[in-house]
C-alpha cells in the first residue's frame, strides 16, 4: 500500500496556491506603494519566501511510505530512503503530540532508526492498523515523548 501527503489528507495544502500568488502580489504592491528601495526589498523578500515555501511543500508532498509483506520503504521529506523490514522494527506505537496531533512511530534498534509519521498521510488509519498488526505496538501516555519512551525501553 502507498501512503502520501495529499490535499485530501492535509487540507492545509489547499491554502498553498493562495500563498504562492499572494506573496509576489504583496511584493508588487509594495514596489508600487512604499517607495523604490523598500519596495525592492519587500518584493525580493516575498519572492525568497515564496520559493522556499514551494520547495518545502514539494519535498513533503513527494515523501511517501510503501508497505508490503516484507516491510516499509519510506522516502522522507529530506529525500532519504529507508527500508525497514517488519522483523527489524523493535518498537512502534502512537501518541498525540502537542501541536501536531496524532503521530505514529516505528523504531528499528539494530539500525538505530526512528521514523515519525504524522496524521497528514493518506489513509492514516489503515497505515496504523497495518503497523499495529505487524509490529509490537504501544499507545503512549500523554505528556510522554517518543524519545523518552525509547530511552526508557532501551536502558532496561
Amino acid at each position: 500500500m502507498v501512503y502520501r501527503i495529499s490535499p485530501l489528507s492535509n487540507p492545509r495544502l489547499l491554502a498553498l496556491p493562495i500563498l504562492l500568488v499572494g506573496l509576489p502580489a504583496f511584493g508588487i504592491f509594495a514596489l508600487l506603494n512604499f517607495g523604490l528601495l523598500l519596495g525592492i526589498v519587500l518584493f525580493g523578500a516575498s519572492l525568497f519566501f515564496d520559493y522556499h515555501l514551494f520547495r518545502f511543500t514539494l519535498q513533503h508532498v513527494k515523501s511517501r511510505i510503501d508497505t508490503d509483506e516484507k516491510g516499509m520503504r519510506c522516502v522522507t521529506p529530506a529525500k532519504e530512503e529507508l527500508h525497514l523490514p517488519w522483523e527489524s522494527i523493535t518498537h512502534s506505537g502512537g501518541i498525540r503530540e502537542k501541536g501536531k496531533g496524532r503521530v505514529l512511530f516505528v523504531y528499528a534498534s539494530d539500525e538505530d532508526r526512528l521514523l515519525k509519521i504524522p496524521k497528514e498521510y493518506s489513509r492514516f488509519d489503515r497505515l496504523e492498523e497495518e503497523i499495529r498488526s505487524r509490529t509490537p505496538f504501544r499507545e503512549l501516555e500523554g505528556g510522554q515523548t517518543v524519545e523518552e519512551y525509547l530511552k526508557g525501553e532501551l536502558e532496561s
